[in-house]
């Protein structure tokens, strides 16, 4: 399965669930310092809108090294614990809707192309090696593990997709 695809499937078969999460269970808190569920679906945004980029800048570059960014800073700076849950479900289902278009512009030879200078030991949910050789490929699928890491800490029952690339 692509990785297309992947994301379209997660879209699709976590969209109700996403919807019929109850509000008060929306911004509960396990502790104070820890992200409620709005909180969490919210950095996905976050995520989405920073792979994004990540991908559209690497169309012009010779190497995968991306900026960072502060993910609590996001999430406080967003107010996602004052958002509509509603709101923040659709945000979140058309971001990555946007990314998957995206991605059907990438050149598969861009995509595979193996690199050696990159900080995916930095910036990836599944650090790889400064030293290893990684591609495009990479960062997409570990943007999918990442995405499902928290919709398994959203939704109870959610399933992960059996598409591990990594």
């Amino acid at each position: 399965m692509t990785y297309m695809k992947t994301i379209e499937n997660i879209l699709s078969n976590s969209l109700d669930s996403l919807l019929n999460v109850h509000d008060s269970n929306w911004f509960e808190k396990p502790i104070p310092e820890k992200w409620s569920k709005m909180e969490i679906l919210g950095h996905l945004i976050d995520s989405a809108n920073n792979n994004q980029r990540r991908i559209i800048l690497s169309q012009d570059k010779e190497d995968l090294i991306f900026d960072g960014y502060d993910q609590d800073a996001w999430v406080i700076r967003n107010n996602y614990q004052k958002a509509n849950s509603e709101d923040l479900v659709h945000l979140w289902l058309l971001t990555n809707e946007q990314f998957v278009q995206t991605l059907r512009k990438l050149n598969s030879e861009r995509i595979e192309k193996k690199h050696t200078t990159h900080n995916f030991d930095k910036i990836c949910f599944n650090p790889r090696s400064a030293e290893d050789e990684v591609n495009l490929s990479y960062l997409i699928w570990d943007y999918i593990e990442h995405m499902e890491h928290h919709l398994s800490q959203i939704l109870k029952n959610y399933k992960k997709t059996n598409s591990k690339y990594l």
